[in-house]
């Protein structure tokens, strides 16, 4: 009974000790967490990171109350392998969704919405269409709303029939669904996941939209300007095979040679940003709501992307073949609630940072122990006046196709495009016939990675590379990647492969 007294003394001098880190962790029951995907976002068009056009204004709104990431990288220029990334914080190769139309998630594979279910949150996906939930399997989240509305065709967007001359776009459909879904959970905590078309082909916006982005004198602001928008991209699903090509010619010439005059691309482009105006007026929405309702100032608010797209600056145009920095280099804005202690706003951080690192944030930052082994890391110190500690980023593409794609799929050769990158260097692993191809780019020298300087910087290639062995070491996949057929085979050896 003696050490009763003594007992206690020194358990509140560990309580007060503990005190100031206690302070600064809020009860996860108290925070509502909102993460938004935008598809196809490239982060050089978002003005918030610099873009001239105004672009952004919402998001530019909440990365200023909170933390914009301009050097963000993704794990692959697709959405099923991204958003697997996204929410389990772990690279393709451990979570093993590595194709579009890939069998998903396996449900051991622990996830935000798995997670913060097991808490006592309320969890949504919301889609136009039920990517969401092909991703996850269909587990994961308490509700998949998946809209169900059909997108409209890039020729003939959805009138709303309240605003003559208007448009009703996907993306304001599936935030009033999130809006509703939220305002039904008022007192319990909420989880919500969201993808947005935003940026993805065929880049819908309204006319007026268009009109502020292209100010040439009788320019046609139509969907069908210079053909670009008038044929499909050549790939489908198929049963058993998943994302295939269904159209060769077209598959080519939207990807590789499509031909096109400045003018043609100039006018894509303003497309492209009208079409993150749209979406980003979506946000801007859902937020006033939010505020409005008094729920904004305990939510977490999470706004990011899944992959690029380019525009022909590297000898293509949209996303899926390539890892170069159009396609890789996402938007990421986080904004911690108001009564968050410690945390920073109006911060702009141009340290390297992944996608994988906003699963671990968003856990850190509701006090919830964080998985074993994750690839990612949490970023709360940087949002509450710290710094990033020094990071290095994996990704790789989808599967190449065969005679079409440069880089192509070689039978018994894993068929991706692997990449590892610091903050100014980049390493790719280009599977070919005889060995894998390296290309090393200095992306402070060459953003546009036009010179590869694998022969003349072994040094740097050899660091990167002692980071990419692990994961081909224990890459899980195999089993998904695809047979050649013998007519590819015909193909690939007419194409002078053995």
């Amino acid at each position: 009974m003696s050490h009763g007294p003594r007992r206690r003394a020194a358990l509140l001098v560990v309580a007060m000790a503990l005190l100031p880190w206690a302070c600064q962790r809020t009860p996860h029951e108290s925070y509502n967490v909102l993460i938004v995907v935008l598809d196809t976002v490239r982060a050089d068009h978002v003005s918030a990171n610099g873009y001239p056009r105004t672009t952004t204004p919402a998001i530019d709104a909440l990365a200023a109350d909170g933390t914009s990431f301009r050097s963000a990288i993704t794990v692959a220029p697709r959405t099923w392998q991204s958003f697997a990334s996204i929410l389990s914080g772990l690279y393709p190769p451990h979570h093993n969704v590595r194709y579009i139309y890939d069998e998903p998630l396996r449900p051991e594979v622990p996830t935000l919405s798995t997670i913060l279910g097991g808490t006592g949150y309320d969890t949504g996906a919301f889609d136009i269409v039920p990517f969401i939930r092909g991703i996850t399997g269909g587990h994961g989240f308490v509700d998949y709303v998946d809209i169900g509305h059909k997108p409209p065709t890039a020729a003939r967007p959805t009138a709303a029939p309240s605003s003559p001359g208007q448009f009703t776009l996907p993306d304001a459909i599936t935030m009033g669904a999130v809006w509703d879904w939220i305002e039904a959970r008022r007192g319990k905590p909420f989880f919500a996941f969201v993808r947005l078309l935003a940026g993805h082909w065929p880049y819908l916006a309204t006319p007026s939209q268009m009109a502020d982005f292209d100010s040439c004198e009788g320019q046609d602001h139509s969907f069908n300007d210079g053909g670009w928008s008038t044929f499909g991209m050549g790939v489908g699903k198929k049963k058993h095979e998943g994302f295939v090509v269904s159209d060769e010619d077209h598959y080519r010439k939207r990807f590789y040679d499509p031909g096109y005059s400045p003018a043609t691309i100039h006018h894509m482009i303003a497309h492209y940003d009208a079409a993150l105006r749209n979406t980003d007026a979506t946000i801007g929405t859902l937020i006033a709501h939010l505020r409005d309702a008094g729920l904004l100032r305990r939510t977490l608010v999470v706004i990011t992307a899944d992959h690029g797209e380019a525009f022909g600056e590297t000898g293509y145009f949209t996303h899926g073949p390539k890892l170069d920095e159009a396609a890789m280099r996402v938007p990421l804005v986080i904004r911690l609630p108001d009564d968050f202690r410690g945390a920073k706003r109006g911060q702009v951080i141009d340290d390297l940072v992944r996608v994988v690192d906003i699963a671990p944030t968003v856990l850190d930052s509701l006090a919830i122990e964080p998985p074993k082994s994750l690839d990612g890391v949490s970023l709360l110190p940087a949002l509450t006046g710290g710094t990033v500690p020094p990071l290095w980023a994996y990704a790789e593409t989808e599967k190449s196709f065969v005679g079409i794609d440069p880089d192509a799929y070689i039978e018994g050769v894993a068929g991706k495009v692997r990449m590892v990158r610091d903050q100014n260097w980049k390493l790719l692993l280009v599977p070919k016939p005889d060995g894998p191809e390296y290309r090393l780019y200095d992306l402070r020298q060459d953003p546009g990675e036009t010179t590869n300087l694998y022969s003349r910087h072994p040094e740097r290639a050899a660091e990167l590379l002692e980071r990419l062995q692990p994961i081909l070491a224990a890459d899980i996949g195999g089993k998904n990647e695809p047979q050649l057929t013998d007519s590819q085979k015909e193909r690939l050896r007419a194409l002078g492969y053995r």
